[in-house]
């Protein structure tokens, strides 16, 4: 059974670029799809997503704190939880770690 996390590990594979986060994102949340890209960057290791709470309210308070702009739409919050994600595993997979 896939899963999101299945898809977007997939989806590292040799030909991942714009096009293909396009991709994942609509078969994921088509609002995702919708917004611009790279609108922010937020680091998941980041000491304030180790705590629980609201995901997005801890990403629009990151982002205001770094300096980027605050994220207001589901789209946008989806697009840069994702992306976070898959830079995330695209760093472990380059240290040879996955």
């Amino acid at each position: 059974m896939l899963n999101s996390t299945t898809v977007i590990i997939v989806g590292l594979g040799a030909n991942s670029g714009q096009d293909r986060m396009k991709i994942f994102l609509s078969r994921i949340d088509p609002i995702a799809s919708e917004v611009l890209p790279f609108t922010a960057f937020v680091n998941p290791d980041h000491q304030v997503f180790m705590t629980p709470g609201d995901p997005p309210e801890k990403i629009r308070t990151f982002c205001e704190n770094t300096g980027q702009p605050v994220l207001q739409g589901k789209g946008e919050i989806i697009r840069t939880e994702l992306k976070a994600l898959l830079l995330t595993i695209a760093q472990i997979r380059d240290a040879n770690l996955l």
